[in-house]
Formats: structure tokens, C-alpha cells, sequence
């Protein structure tokens, strides 16, 4: 993130961004599709929020990832539509994470832009986004 960008951020407060997310069931039998899981997702200020919907209707519970609360982004190398967020433990230890989950966007140029959104608002969070107020544009 370059400074503009860092700046636009805080003038911002957050990062925003909305879409359509696939969620991977991780326990999927051999022939199910395990992305068949379709939800709405939202980005503010920090926090992931995807919501299940059937026909285009939100009708399912709502789940949370806080990225100020050890939610952390990883890319695919392997398959570019999809990204993974994941919660204890630390990138290169041998042992698992206590937390996954792994989404899939409509398309390789969506999930790019989900994994920039997100790495956007991990930056902001490391500058401290959330313990300052947002600051008004003049």
C-alpha cells in the first residue's frame, strides 16, 4: 500500500467492500461441490461479515471475522478465485490453525479484488485504524 493509498485509508476510516462469496464446507462428500455454500459478504472497518442466501435471499446466520481479532489473509498460489483467512498459530509453524476458512470468489479478477480489499484493511489495522478516530476530509 502506497502512502496515497495509506492516506485515502485513513481519510476513509476503513475499507468497504461487498460482494458474493462461495464458503467452502469443509467436511463435503466426495461429490458434492464444497463451495455450494453462496453468501453475501461485507468488509467494514475491519471485519468480514458473510451472510448464507438461497435464490438470492439472505436466509442464513450471520458469521464474523474480526482481522483486529488474529483473523489473517492467505492467497492461493494453486487457484487464484480463492483465498483462505486463518486464526491461531502463526504462517510457516509446523502446526495447524485453530481457524479456517476458505472462500471462493465468482472469478479470478473478484477475488483479486477481496484479497486487496482485505490486505488494504490488514494495513490499516496495523496503523492503528480502529484505536484512531476516522479523520474528516477538509
Amino acid at each position: 500500500v502506497g502512502k496515497n493509498q495509506t492516506d485515502a485509508l485513513r481519510t476513509q476510516g476503513s475499507v468497504s467492500h461487498a460482494g458474493v462469496l462461495r464458503r467452502k464446507k469443509e467436511d463435503h462428500g466426495m461429490f458434492q461441490d464444497p463451495y455450494k455454500t453462496v453468501c453475501a459478504a461485507c468488509l467494514d472497518r475491519g471485519v468480514l461479515e458473510l451472510r448464507t442466501t438461497q435464490n438470492g435471499e439472505v436466509v442464513g446466520m450471520q458469521e464474523r471475522f474480526d482481522l483486529a481479532k488474529g483473523w489473517m489473509l492467505v492467497g492461493r498460489e494453486d487457484k487464484k478465485d480463492r483465498f483462505t483467512l486463518v486464526r491461531g498459530g502463526q504462517p510457516g509453524d509446523d502446526q495447524e490453525f485453530e481457524e479456517t476458512v476458505t472462500l471462493k470468489a465468482e472469478s479470478k479478477q473478484e477475488a483479486a479484488q477481496w484479497i486487496d480489499k482485505l490486505s488494504q484493511t490488514a494495513q490499516w489495522l496495523a496503523d492503528g485504524g480502529l484505536s484512531s478516530p476516522p479523520s474528516k476530509p477538509p
